[in-house]
């Protein structure tokens, strides 16, 4: 993290927030999640040695997870069991609540994190019918809502949900139209959302 008095306009300080560990035999690698207009980030730290691989060719990751709060400079590792941190695709705020989506057998969940209070919370699971389980679901918070995009066999669903009281809000489908012959291999991929005013 830098800070900058852009005033006197001269570097203030620095220092390391994460890092990842230096592995002799494997790799390590480092993520940040961020949304737009939040106060937090998500750092994720993975770690993979070769001496991880078991006897039945699976390997097993080791996984870190730190919360920043920009705006009062501090960080907190988030704990939890290691089977919701090592499943952890995707990651949305919302207020200080950290979203996390991982999937299930037969769709997605989603938990909760209470960055303030260092909490779990209540989980929501989410059966998917018909998607693609190769494609991992796209989820998004915002503006007390969560917004869940998966691929199905026809085109792909559109959720949206109420954070506070987990009520169904919308479903729909979003199709693609006038798909091309040259064209019936492509994918749609959701990346973002926004909110506009």
């Amino acid at each position: 993290v830098y800070t900058f008095d852009l005033d006197e306009q001269k570097l203030v300080s620095h220092h390391t927030i994460a890092s990842t560990p230096r592995i002799e035999n494997g790799w390590s690698n480092l993520r940040i999640i961020n949304d737009d207009g939040n106060n937090y980030l998500l750092i994720k730290i993975e770690t993979f040695e070769d001496d991880m691989v078991h006897s039945d060719g699976k390997s097993n990751a080791a996984y870190e997870f730190i919360v920043y709060d920009i705006e009062n400079n501090q960080s907190k590792k988030i704990m939890g069991p290691d089977e919701l941190l090592g499943s952890i695709g995707s990651a949305s705020f919302s207020n200080s609540t950290l979203f996390i989506s991982s999937q299930s057998s037969n769709g997605v969940e989603i938990n909760q994190y209470d960055i303030e209070n260092d909490k779990w919370g209540t989980k929501q699971a989410f059966d998917l019918g018909d998607a693609k389980t190769d494609l991992s679901p796209y989820m998004k918070a915002m503006n007390g809502k969560l917004y869940l995009i998966y691929a199905t066999t026809n085109g792909h669903t559109l959720f949206i949900g109420d954070v506070e009281t987990e009520e169904s809000l919308y479903e729909g489908q979003l199709k693609v139209k006038n798909k091309g012959e040259d064209q019936k291999n492509y994918r749609l991929y959701f990346y973002r959302i926004e909110f506009v005013q």
